[in-house]
């Protein structure tokens, strides 16, 4: 009978398939950055969140798909709008160098003290808002807003200065600019369980532990009525 010719084995097969697949994504995230970085964030900040629920952390029983999906939204408006203009204006600051250790540790210093803050601020105003229950009140989420920034922007960005760097340097150093969003991305699926962890209470919670359920305004009338200004502590 005839000889067969001998079948190629599937390993190197699939790896030249995920080879390719990786080569058409580089390419479709070079053409389109902040549609890969918002798709590649989204997806990160909802996983983490996810993964955060089911191992009992931020404040959540069970996994809340709903939760899930918010927060995913806040990644993909933050990855997608707000940090490939970023990434590029990092570019015009600092130079576009990757070899010069001046350009890497000046684009972490930048990112560490400006944007870092700025994101965190953002991500704990908007979960105390996205994660309330439904019978919450707006003047609750805006009290349990308050309290999450004075009670946990510093620890949170303190954190955020631990786990960073070091994933900025390897981004700003290794990583082309068009692969950077989503590279940041891929270590938000970790640093997002650690930030739903902190954010996820729900404001109820937050509010109730500091005898905040009144409304904003009628946690401000004492001060009126006082004489002082009308703004909340």
């Amino acid at each position: 009978g005839r000889s067969r010719a001998p079948r190629e084995p599937p390993g190197p097969r699939r790896a030249a398939r995920m080879n390719e697949m990786l080569r058409v994504a580089g390419r479709a995230a070079a053409r389109h950055p902040m549609v890969a970085s918002g798709i590649a964030g989204g997806a990160s900040f909802a996983v983490g969140d996810a993964i955060s629920q089911a191992s009992g952390l931020g404040g959540s029983d069970g996994v809340d798909l709903q939760r899930a999906v918010r927060t995913g939204f806040l990644g993909l408006c933050l990855n997608g709008l707000v940090l490939p203009p970023w990434l590029r204006l990092l570019e015009r600051l600092c130079g576009t160098d990757q070899r010069s250790m001046r350009v890497v540790l000046s684009k972490i210093a930048l990112d560490q003290l400006l944007y870092a803050p700025a994101a965190n601020a953002v991500f704990l105003t908007y979960t105390a808002a996205a994660h309330a229950k439904p019978h919450v009140s707006w003047g609750q989420v805006a009290a349990a807003q308050q309290i999450k920034l004075r009670e946990q922007l510093l620890p949170t960005w303190f954190a955020d200065c631990a786990t960073w760097p070091l994933a900025s340097f390897v981004n700003f150093r290794f990583v082309p600019l068009h692969l950077r969003g989503p590279f940041v991305a891929l270590v938000t699926l970790v640093w997002q369980a650690v930030l739903s962890t902190i954010g996820g209470g729900s404001p109820e919670v937050k509010v109730q532990a500091e005898d905040a359920a009144p409304s904003l305004d009628e946690r401000a009338q004492p001060r009126a009525s006082a004489g002082g200004p009308a703004a909340v502590a």
